[in-house]
């Protein structure tokens, strides 16, 4: 286990639910509340835009918020701290999945250019879908690719930045997705598959551009192991490590780092 991590409050945290967070659209707040609590839903917090709510709580069927918030856990939510974009950069979110730091990101930095990509292209689908309810409409191209297989046609060096949000042993959430901890994949397993997505997006970085790598993970061999032998082998800086720690308000613990090329 990762030696930032309180592993006491963390064990004992495995044994209790965790909460639901939205985020909301900027100046909805007082509506999207109003509908919440005329609902009979129960708001356990609220700070700025983020709601904390059970986590059996149903919000597809109403259609009055439909657009106004999106559900993106909290320490997902706090990511954004970390990640330095600025207006006119380019970045890429490589493995943005069904893409909530980067709904997070064009929306908070609106003039930051985007290029979303997975794997997976049904969930590409459905971050297609989210981008149209947020009325994002502008800033952000998609495409699938496959960061184990050579990529064609991507000019190297162009990207100001890159996000790696990794696959990964997801036991930051195990509370919320127990099922995760019964897969095969080992931590030498997905220590060595972190390390070559890394090494895929390298060449795409500019000089002196920002990799940030992300984990839901609580494990040191996913985490810091990860960045300080990636980081050694192609002589990058390494300018923050943290490990938010969810469960002491009831959600997710996420791991992020900023590398930077000299």
């Amino acid at each position: 286990v990762s030696s930032l991590i309180d592993k006491d409050n963390f064990l004992e945290s495995q044994f209790s639910q965790p909460l639901l967070f939205i985020r909301v659209k900027p100046g909805k707040e007082a509506f999207v509340r109003s509908v919440l609590e005329r609902n009979n839903l129960k708001i356990h917090k609220q700070e700025g835009a983020t709601f904390a709510l059970d986590n059996r709580s149903k919000l597809d069927d109403i259609k009055e918020i439909r657009g106004l918030y999106e559900v993106q856990d909290l320490s997902s939510q706090k990511t954004l701290d970390y990640i330095p974009a600025k207006d006119g950069e380019f970045w890429w979110d490589a493995c943005a999945g069904a893409g909530g730091k980067s709904l997070m990101l064009l929306e908070n930095h609106p003039k930051v250019n985007l290029f979303l990509s997975d794997i997976r292209e049904r969930i590409l689908e459905n971050l297609k879908v989210r981008l149209k309810e947020a009325s994002i409409h502008r800033g952000y191209q998609i495409a699938a690719v496959d960061l184990l297989q050579p990529i064609e046609g991507m000019e190297e060096e162009i990207f100001d930045g890159i996000i790696v949000d990794a696959p990964c042993s997801g036991s930051g959430t195990w509370n919320r997705t127990p099922e995760m901890k019964t897969q095969e994949r080992s931590l030498e397993e997905f220590h060595k598959l972190q390390l070559r997505l890394l090494n895929a997006v390298l060449p795409y970085l500019k000089e002196q551009g920002k990799l940030i790598y992300i984990t839901c993970s609580v494990y040191e061999k996913e985490n810091q192991a990860v960045v300080q032998s990636f980081a050694k082998e192609h002589n990058l800086k390494v300018a923050g490590e943290h490990l938010i720690q969810g469960f002491q308000d009831s959600a997710d613990t996420l791991f992020i780092a900023e590398l930077s090329r000299p």
